[in-house]
């Protein structure tokens, strides 16, 4: 219970640090999870307490991992490989990442390759410069393929900087609706976006993560609002290009949502386990 409260605490400081997101009223809360637990944490979809729990990751080069290591691009296990670990190890659960990603060819839906592939299950519909009206123009298609019970949906990166960022919120509002119109079932995930290291980029990030804030308590009590701004507050979360995570900011994504998933399913008596902002050895950790 002590780890669980510090933890919490920890959490809620460093997001009201990295983002003075104003959360609308029955938005996530700060408590930690074992004092407070959700709504919901008694409805969790039967697949959490089965053999399979099929999940999808959407959203654009984060959901498919990119990253720069040493000058490289590559696209390897991004938040995916850590949070299969820790739903399987700690949550007990047999998670199955479903998607139409990776493709074989560089082609227009921009998640080729392996693809964060250094873990069996590497499906994912993470597609490398999608905004969100692109994801939602393919959505519906994509939840009758694979009918995810879960979805972890991080989208807006690539709208922040266009002339028509305004319009961003409004279509993930839309997409959202879609989505519990077309699997009312589902549980949906829906992240604010990690910052990014340059100052005029971050002020625009802070604008759509408001309105995420706002939006996604409106939805229903099946759409939980993830905090993944907390990633990019400090410059080891970020590659060399200031918008990518890094090994440590994968990590910490990986984190945020198995804390939110664990709260929203289990009322947070699953076991965290490694917290990368403290613990080492880990990406974290430095030299």
């Amino acid at each position: 219970m002590r780890k669980s409260r510090i933890v919490a605490a920890a959490i809620a400081a460093i997001a009201a640090a990295a983002l003075a997101v104003t959360l609308a009223p029955g938005a996530v809360s700060a408590k930690p999870a074992a004092d407070n637990p959700p709504e919901t944490a008694d409805a969790a979809p039967d697949s959490a307490r089965q053999n399979l729990t099929k999940i999808m990751p959407l959203g654009d080069s984060i959901t498919w991992g990119y990253t720069i290591k040493h000058g490289t691009p590559v696209a390897l296990d991004g938040y995916r490989k850590d949070l299969w670990a820790r739903l399987h190890d700690s949550a007990k659960l047999s998670p199955d990442f479903v998607g139409s990603c990776p493709r074989q060819g560089d082609d227009e839906w921009k998640c080729y390759g392996k693809g964060s592939g250094t873990f069996g299950d590497y499906n994912h519909e993470g597609h490398s410069g999608f905004r969100v009206h692109q994801l939602s123009a393919n959505i519906e298609r994509w939840l009758d393929l694979y009918e995810p019970e879960i979805v972890l949906l991080m989208a807006g990166t690539n709208d922040v900087g266009k002339p028509d960022a305004a319009e961003a919120p409004g279509r993930l509002s839309a997409m959202i609706d879609k989505m519990r119109d077309k699997r009312p079932g589902t549980r949906l995930f829906v992240a604010t976006i990690p910052q990014f290291g340059d100052a005029a980029a971050r002020a625009r990030v802070k604008v759509y993560n408001d309105a995420v804030a706002r939006i996604v308590p409106t939805k229903g009590d099946k759409v939980h609002l993830v905090p993944q701004h907390i990633v990019g507050a400090e410059s080891e979360d970020l590659s060399p290009d200031n918008i990518h995570p890094s090994d440590c900011g994968y990590a910490k994504l990986s984190y945020v949502w198995f804390y939110y998933m664990n709260r929203v399913l289990n009322g947070g008596r699953w076991d965290n386990g490694y917290w990368p902002w403290s613990e080492a050895p880990g990406p974290c950790a430095g030299p």
